[in-house]
């Protein structure tokens, strides 16, 4: 898990999930994401 400030990443093999840290916790923004090297990840799942 990396952490920058309000916001964070977990990577599992083959794929990656991004947070954000609301006053009640910690909320998924962004589900099933792939890196596509120097690009923007590419992420099947996207919310607020």
């Amino acid at each position: 898990m990396e952490i920058w400030g309000g916001n964070a990443q977990v990577r599992m093999p083959g794929d990656a999930v991004f947070l954000t840290e609301t006053p009640t916790g910690w909320r998924v923004v962004a589900a099933a994401c792939e890196s596509r090297g120097e690009a923007p990840y590419d992420c099947e799942a996207e919310g607020p």
